[in-house]
């Protein structure tokens, strides 16, 4: 998954933040973690990758790395089970 530069738990991390996003209703976030810096941003647009959907995110992060562009798509049904989780 990706450049190599975020493991697996870092984008797990983005993917639960872009939907603590979409329960506030929020377009733009700053990221501040021990890895990374930045801000997570969305324009509520759903997009088309082949045959996934879904909303898209944009996140812009400075790493020990260095910069790092991510794009990436949350499904609906991901999104709904995140509201699920903050409800009960």
């Amino acid at each position: 998954m990706g450049d190599g530069r975020l493991c697996e738990s870092d984008y797990m991390y983005l993917m639960s933040e872009a939907c603590r996003m979409y329960v506030a209703d929020e377009k733009e976030r700053r990221i501040t973690a021990d890895w990374c810096e930045g801000r997570l941003s969305t324009n509520n647009a759903v997009d088309v990758l082949g045959c996934f959907s879904g909303q898209r995110f944009d996140a812009e992060l400075e790493t020990d790395l260095g910069k790092v562009h991510v794009r990436f798509l949350l499904h609906n049904c991901q999104l709904m089970h995140s509201i699920d989780d903050t409800v009960n």
